[in-house]
């Protein structure tokens, strides 16, 4: 599998940002403690997607069918831009509810204690950064959604709040830029 950078945009079009990553060999460690690429911006051999069972439809974000992949053969970023990110009030990225269960679940599935090949260390590392990655903020989707009426998005909102606070208070290894 090959993957490259991306340009963001915005609704309507404009170029608002960029994601640039090195030129490299991406390891299983990569995958677990960065972004891992969308499956748009992937170029998948078919025989190796085939070979691993496919993507898992449940997790829709790529990472789990990409650290099944690491494991098959070599992954390696490009830093040439290969897609366009759009960013729009509805994509599904900004529930970070479902997106850090996807996630968290994938790191489960690939390097968690009951999976094929437990990596406890990694698997521990991993957990942490992205619950407080993920978490971050959400204290205020809680009361957003309690202001708007959405009962059933507080309680979520608020555990995962909660998850992302205990993990930065555990030296999980990321921070919110201030």
């Amino acid at each position: 599998m090959v993957f490259g950078s991306n340009h963001v945009i915005s609704a309507e079009g404009a170029r608002i940002g960029k994601s640039i990553v090195p030129d490299q060999d991406v390891t299983l460690e990569d995958l677990a403690m960065t972004v891992t690429p969308c499956a748009s911006q992937c170029l998948y051999r078919r025989s190796a997607v085939q070979q691993v069972g496919g993507m898992n439809e449940t997790l829709s974000d790529g990472l789990d069918l990409n650290m099944r992949l690491v494991r098959l053969g070599k992954i390696i970023s490009y830093p040439e831009f290969v897609m366009e990110y759009r960013k729009h009030p509805n994509q599904l990225t900004k529930n970070k509810v479902i997106i850090a269960g996807r996630h968290l679940r994938a790191l489960e599935l690939n390097i968690g204690p009951k999976s094929a090949s437990p990596d406890p260390v990694l698997y521990k590392r991993a957990r942490r950064k992205w619950l407080a990655r993920y978490g971050h903020g959400q204290h205020m989707a809680a009361l957003g959604a309690i202001r708007h009426g959405r009962f059933k998005e507080v309680i979520p909102a608020a555990r995962l709040a909660l998850a992302g606070y205990w993990a930065r208070l555990r030296k999980a290894e990321w921070h919110p830029k201030h």
